[in-house]
């Protein structure tokens, strides 16, 4: 706890004085709280400083993690709303397009595929590409991990992400751990959520 605070306070030069403050807040309370990581939650474990309109206010401002040399990795939600970028021809007047196709988590494009496991009946397809969500201002490194049942067909996936482009499928996969090998039927398939959130230094 005390490295993160530490790191924390070293950050104080690219950002203002209240997301400093509402940092010093909220990030002990994420790593003390038990059950769902929610804007509620959140602030029933943050006291004073740490309201839900003012940690609404925190999650709602865009603060610029490239510029404090930090890259965040995480899991989303299964159903994330995630956009290929736009590459199309853009109208002369008004304002630019940056979302294009909505990526369709039944119908990944194989261009993407990167590696294929299958191992103890259960295929593992792991695609990566760099994508867009409307919550986050930037491309996302995205792995999508499709898990499938050969012999029921039953399918299933996870998305992870970060914001370091460079960053490759091993690596991302090995910091949130997400596991690969062998699985029962019910764990191979698991959907279970996942609050994993990590900082890495650029």
């Amino acid at each position: 706890m005390a490295e993160i605070i530490a790191l924390l306070s070293n950050i104080s030069q690219v950002v203002t004085t209240t997301e400093l403050r509402q940092l010093l807040v909220i990030v002990p309370a994420v790593l003390a709280m038990t059950g769902q990581v929610t804007m509620l939650n959140t602030s029933c474990w943050t006291g004073k400083g740490g309201s839900y309109p003012t940690i609404r206010r925190f999650y709602n401002a865009q603060l610029m993690w490239l510029r404090l040399r930090l890259h965040l990795i995480s899991k989303l939600a299964k159903n994330s709303a995630l956009y290929f970028p736009y590459t199309g021809e853009q109208h002369k007047s008004g304002a630019r397009r940056k979302y294009g196709t909505k990526v369709d988590y039944q119908q990944l494009p194989a261009r993407y595929l990167k590696q294929r496991i299958e191992q103890d009946g259960v295929r593992t397809e792991i695609y990566q590409m760099h994508l867009l969500t409307k919550p986050f201002p930037d491309l996302l490194n995205v792995v999508i991990l499709v898990k499938t049942q050969l012999d029921t067909q039953e399918r299933a996936h996870v998305v992870l992400f970060s914001s370091d482009l460079e960053l490759n499928t091993d690596s991302l996969i090995l910091i949130i751990r997400v596991p690969l090998g062998r699985a029962s039927k019910s764990s191979s398939i698991s959907e279970q959520p996942n609050s994993t959130l990590a900082l890495r230094i650029s």
